[in-house]
């Protein structure tokens, strides 16, 4: 059968998503958070290319805001495509270097974030979903503690606990390293939205998203996990391949696309 455990996932994400772009003080504290480290701090020289990469990161996200403060569709579509191709320079990084003394990891992980929201904007959940998790797998703790910690709450529940436990003031080795497998962990379960939202997208195109409605303005907590009757009839004539959402699945999947 369907499992809309994923179906969850996916309209949770959207949803937050949804919640924090209603807000312009949420945004505003957001962009603050994600930008206040872009600052360029004491170095005599820096490459251009470091400081186009940090540009494109500050311009790509405050372009999001234009967009949504514009008038006209057309105008709103082109922000948003010049949002997405400036926030694709610093996710291309290499994400264990550092560009302009800042970690790529931050400027990785707060650009893939951001392009969740561009792609939410566009009215592509799927891609608004995928985008947020890659942030997730990129540095989770940055995610939970300074974007979506009452998300990452829901999506990682067993998680929690032992999270917040590593923000103790006094860190030893052993905390260090309990941080680090805090991380995988998170990983290891984002890893695993991320491959089964794939395979749903391609197994599911073109059939009416039932679940769309429920990234709006309703809940994400009403829809019942438990009830497979919303599911579509052509979908139910996929659910013997829905249940093995593997990567091998996958690669096959996109490959079959590609070569058509």
């Amino acid at each position: 059968m369907l499992d809309l455990k994923y179906i969850w996932v996916l309209v949770s994400i959207n949803r937050f998503i949804h919640d924090t772009l209603e807000d312009g003080k949420t945004r505003s504290g957001l962009k603050l958070r994600c930008t206040s480290k872009l600052r360029i701090q004491k170095q005599e020289f820096f490459e251009f290319s470091e400081q186009s990469v940090l540009s494109n990161l500050y311009w790509g996200i405050d372009s999001i805001e234009a967009a949504i403060q514009a008038q006209q569709p057309e105008e709103r579509s082109f922000r948003l495509k010049n949002s997405e191709q400036m926030l694709q320079v610093p996710a291309m990084l290499d994400e264990e270097e550092v560009t302009a003394t800042i970690p790529n990891r931050y400027l990785v992980c707060c650009s893939y974030f951001y392009l969740s929201v561009v792609r939410k904007l566009q009215g592509d959940e799927w891609q608004a979903a995928l985008h947020f998790l890659q942030a997730v797998l990129v540095s989770p703790k940055l995610v939970w503690t300074e974007f979506a910690s009452q998300l990452c709450d829901s999506l990682f529940p067993q998680s929690s606990i032992q999270m917040k436990q590593g923000n103790c003031s006094s860190r030893s080795l052993e905390s260090v390293s309990s941080e680090d497998e805090m991380d995988e962990a998170i990983r290891e379960v984002a890893r695993r939205y991320k491959e089964c939202l794939v395979y749903y997208q391609v197994m599911l195109y073109g059939e009416t998203p039932w679940w769309r409605s429920y990234c709006g303005k309703q809940s994400a907590r009403s829809v019942d996990v438990t009830n497979t009757s919303c599911v579509s009839s052509p979908s139910v004539q996929h659910e013997p391949r829905l249940k093995s959402c593997n990567t091998v699945s996958i690669v096959l999947i996109y490959f079959y696309y590609w070569r058509s």
